[in-house]
């Protein structure tokens, strides 16, 4: 039996990734503790872990959780708000807490916005393994992601010394503002300094890309530890989370469309919901709506044929849908990827754009930008969804090979290889 903790620090989408690799190790009988936000605990409980406090909780940010979400999901900015409000200065007590938490662990897994993690681990003396949710965050020189001007095609050819230089310039950038981190370092006795921002430890016995090569494929930049694992994906709840109501109502008729925005950009919806109902209606289509447990504006009253539900399990909702319409966050995104339906997406913020962009790279789906979004483009991009068969055939191949991927435990066994001390360098597939 080896000893893990898993620091996971975001929203669910940072979580459950994390929490199912945990649990696949605890399930095979390691003694795995999930060090996250106390409103992640209850979750983490009920998937039979233990539990360690990881700050700040959204109760801690001295503003009402609505309005954080809001500007933590502002397409412009957002990443900024993340960073210097939600992260920096919680940057010494949010180290401190994955310190105490870690306890007597062999090996620490970290999520990126767990800046302190390589320091924890040199404290320790234990493993770093450093996770990657979004393929954008393996920082790649050649597949930079779609930040302007670097996703522009002259640029892009000229790859990777764009994205070189784009990784590079933020990172400096981002090094800058970690003073907490080396003032703690010092106080603890670390020599050198660790680069902590958007960069992995050059000596990390193993890097963990928690996505499908289907969705971004390895590049020569990754490091050579690094292993694409697939999804791992979380079913928490399965068929069973299906309410009566939402049950009765996708057995009542042909299969609906399913519009959702996952568990963060639902909190500041604005008017998505009520263009997705105009929008579904101008089809003719059958509707579900996740709409949250304070939904913004609704149609009143809502088309026939539109049916709105607070929750329900993605997978159980996307599997029983003719196509999803989300906002391209990865956990969404993976869940609608795994159904082997066609999607529109409507990315927020973030690595919305990009995850959006490259589904619809792969002939999966079709993009509506947020700031486009209208009744009209949501209904034209639905309809050459549902209409067109090549992205009918490409959501049905690649959906195949995703459900054919066993993402926790491909990542599972990489940890049990290294907690045994057999953990050998994976070549990168080019």
């Amino acid at each position: 039996m080896a000893r893990f903790a898993f620091a996971a620090f975001g929203s669910l989408g940072d979580l459950y990734p994390l929490l199912t690799v945990a649990r696949t190790l605890a399930q095979r009988g390691h003694d795995v503790r999930m060090i996250t936000h106390t409103g992640h605990h209850e979750r983490v409980v009920r998937a039979g872990l233990a539990a360690a406090p990881l700050r700040p909780d959204i109760s801690d940010l001295d503003a009402d959780p609505r309005e954080v979400l809001r500007r933590a999901m502002d397409p412009w900015t957002g990443t900024d708000y993340v960073l210097r409000r939600m992260t920096l200065p919680w940057l010494r007590r949010t180290t401190e807490d994955v310190l105490a938490g870690a306890g007597a662990a062999e090996v620490l897994v970290a999520g990126t916005l767990v800046f302190g993690a390589a320091t924890v681990a040199e404290r320790l003396r234990i493993p770093l393994v450093p996770v990657a949710l979004q393929p954008v965050t393996m920082m790649s020189g050649w597949d930079p992601g779609v930040t302007a001007p670097f996703d522009w095609p002259p640029v892009r050819a000229l790859a990777p010394w764009p994205g070189r230089v784009l990784w590079g310039g933020m990172r400096l950038l981002g090094d800058a503002l970690l003073g907490d981190l080396r003032r703690l370092r010092r106080e603890w006795g670390l020599r050198g300094a660790t680069r902590a921002f958007l960069t992995f430890p050059p000596d990390a016995p193993l890097v963990l890309a928690l996505f499908s090569r289907h969705l971004a494929a390895p590049q020569p930049d990754w490091p050579p530890t690094a292993i694409a694992t697939g999804f791992p994906f979380h079913d928490e709840d399965g068929d069973a989370g299906l309410d009566l109501a939402l049950r009765a109502f996708l057995e009542r008729g042909e299969p609906p469309v399913a519009f959702t925005l996952g568990s963060s950009a639902v909190w500041v919806p604005g008017d998505f919901h009520v263009l997705a109902a105009g929008a579904s209606a101008r089809l003719g289509v059958r509707a579900v709506m996740l709409v949250g447990d304070e939904p913004g504006p609704l149609p009143d009253p809502l088309p026939a044929g539109v049916h709105v539900a607070a929750y329900a399990p993605h997978a159980a909702l996307f599997a029983r849908s003719r196509a999803i319409v989300h906002q391209a966050g990865i956990g969404t995104t993976a869940q609608a990827l795994r159904s082997g339906r066609p999607a529109v997406l409507v990315p927020y913020s973030h690595d919305q754009p990009d995850n959006a962009a490259r589904v619809a790279r792969i002939g999966a789906g079709v993009v509506v930008p947020r700031p486009r979004l209208t009744e009209s483009a949501l209904a034209a991009a639905l309809d050459r969804a549902l209409r067109d068969p090549a992205i009918h055939d490409a959501a049905a191949r690649i959906g195949a090979a995703i459900r054919a991927e066993d993402g926790a435990a491909t990542a599972a066994d990489a940890l049990e290889r290294l907690a045994a001390g057999r953990s050998q360098p994976v070549p990168v597939a080019t």
